[in-house]
């Protein structure tokens, strides 16, 4: 299973870009579970308690700032 998370403020945004990399994978399209996020604040809740395989931001400037910062530092390494 591929987990991918769509961080947009834009509803028809994010099933565009589901649609998308379905059409991109092909018959592969089955093993991806989509979360979606229309905020910032969103997205780092979902972050703090899974993990996912990629993830895509799109979310107008002025908007995240809702938030002190966007998404926290973290101790831990991002692996590549």
């Amino acid at each position: 299973m591929f987990k991918v998370l769509i961080a947009d403020d834009d509803f028809e945004d994010r099933e565009l870009l589901k649609l998308e990399i379905q059409k991109a994978l092909g018959p592969d399209a089955d093993a991806i579970r989509f979360r979606e996020a229309g905020s910032v604040r969103e997205a780092v809740r979902q972050l703090e308690t899974q993990v996912f395989d990629l993830m895509t931001l799109d979310i107008e400037f002025d908007r995240m700032t809702e938030g002190s910062t966007p998404f926290p530092r973290s101790s831990r390494p991002i692996r590549g």
